[in-house]
């Protein structure tokens, strides 16, 4: 899946199929969402509860050209919206760079800490 958007309640948004056999299971469930970047050292893993949504307009709002190569169009019957509200966010801003990578790990495991290892932030959105 691909995150189409993140609209200003700070929800993301995907385009899923609903043949897929775990949607039955999906609204409200806990799930997890996660992006790399690992030639520069970036990660983001944002924990919330998704939601199944069925509605035209932000189809069509969220329609890409990409998106024909599994749907018909916005309006395609079997196409559904996955609303992935967080609840923590992580983020990992790491060395740039295998070589950097490499040394700041070997540094970590030899010292028994971290160390050059980049910055992590967690965020905890307010209740909505």
């Amino acid at each position: 899946m691909t995150a189409q958007d993140l609209d200003a309640g700070e929800a993301v948004w995907m385009m899923v199929s609903r043949g897929a056999p775990w949607i039955a299971h999906a609204d409200n469930a806990p799930a997890n969402l996660a992006f790399a970047m690992p030639d520069d050292g970036d990660y983001v893993s944002i924990a919330g509860h998704v939601e199944i949504v069925d509605d035209d307009e932000r189809k069509k709002a969220l329609w890409t050209v990409v998106a024909r190569a599994w749907w018909s169009g916005p309006e395609d019957p079997d196409l559904l919206l996955l609303k992935l509200t967080p609840t923590r966010i992580e983020f990992w801003d790491g060395p740039s760079g295998s070589i950097s990578r490499t040394f700041a790990m070997a540094a970590s495991v030899i010292a028994g800490r971290e160390i050059g290892m980049g910055q992590k932030k967690v965020i905890t959105p307010p209740p909505a």
